[in-house]
């Protein structure tokens, strides 16, 4: 695979820091057309396949740039495969785009907004009626992938960042048994960093015929998390609510939860509407919203604005400064 001479740049990771799109890369100056001459077709098609996902998305550089000047939160979102983590991530931000606010916080911008919109694609209305949900999360060893930023602002004013995590379910699962494999590196590095976690409760599999695996599954990766969390706060997103699971097996869960003396917020999310008559038909959509509220306010700290000096030199462009 092609790659970039400048040691920053990672084209078919994060992309090309000079904006060239995977059509154009190799008309890059600092892009090493010889390592690429045998592989163009295939480093175009590899990075048009990443863009979705990590192409326009956040690195471990990003990261270091935006903490060093605003402030931030990392939340991990912690679930084994197919147990809802990107529809989640992508109601949350369909549910943004559409004017919702998160509590007192209101959308102020994203680096990621490709990626955002991509995912929001498959939830969005198109012609002939065509919906469906994000595709399967991808992922390679070595990187970080999928991490989505949104910056919100408070009522107040002050502007608030966060990072969510999407990575692939399987190297939950791998995780969840063992910290040393290869692909238990980018769980270790979500549990390391994050300042707070979302744990996905699949209520799908915990009412389908896989319940009795789906349950210990959900266990073990618990273990695996509340193991180091150190008063980090944590979420229970119990996604595919409209799915009703065994009282049993939810209490069975719950006290397995609470046994450690951890105090997590569990929330009901759906894509679908709540038909319910005691509660609002978009009861199970909003409670994204809620969720995300809860972190922040968990990892924020006190919303107030730096003190207004009044200068000495009114006149003086360069004296109107505090003596």
């Amino acid at each position: 695979m092609g790659t970039c001479t400048q040691e920053d740049c990672m084209p078919g990771e994060t992309g090309c820091m000079l904006g060239y799109s995977a059509n154009s890369i190799t008309k890059c100056k600092h892009f090493n057309k010889g390592a690429a001459t045998k592989t163009a077709s295939s480093t175009i098609e590899k990075i048009a396949q990443l863009i979705p996902w990590a192409g326009v998305s956040l690195g471990q550089r990003d990261i270091s740039e935006l903490a060093a000047s605003r402030s931030l939160s990392l939340i991990g979102v912690i679930g084994v495969q197919n147990s809802g983590k990107t529809t989640l991530l992508t109601l949350l931000y369909c549910l943004i785009r559409q004017g919702k606010k998160i509590g007192d916080f209101s959308f102020s911008g994203s680096y990621t907004l490709p990626a955002w919109e991509t995912l929001a694609y498959y939830m969005t209305w198109k012609p002939g009626n065509d919906i469906s949900f994000p595709p399967h999360t991808p992922g390679t060893f070595g990187r970080i992938p999928g991490i989505l930023h949104l910056s919100l602002k408070h009522k107040s004013g002050k502007l608030h960042d966060i990072l969510i995590t999407d990575a692939k379910g399987e190297w939950f699962k791998d995780w969840a048994t063992s910290i040393e494999i290869a692909t238990s590196q980018t769980p270790n590095w979500i549990h390391k960093f994050s300042n707070a976690f979302v744990l996905v409760a699949d209520c799908e599999e915990l009412a389908g015929p896989n319940r009795g695996t789906a349950r210990d599954d959900l266990k073990d990766l618990y273990n695996r998390l509340s193991n180091g969390l150190n008063a980090r706060a944590l979420a229970i997103a119990w996604t595919k609510s409209d799915v009703s699971v065994r009282s049993a097996i939810k209490e069975n869960l719950n006290s397995h939860f609470e046994k450690d003396g951890i105090d997590a917020m569990n929330f009901d999310i759906s894509a679908f509407k709540n038909l319910s008559e005691d509660q609002n038909s978009d009861y199970w959509q909003t409670q994204v919203l809620d969720l995300v509220e809860f972190l922040i306010l968990k990892t924020t700290t006190k919303l107030t604005h730096q003190p207004a000096i009044k200068p000495q030199k009114v006149k003086d462009l360069f004296l109107s400064i505090r003596g």
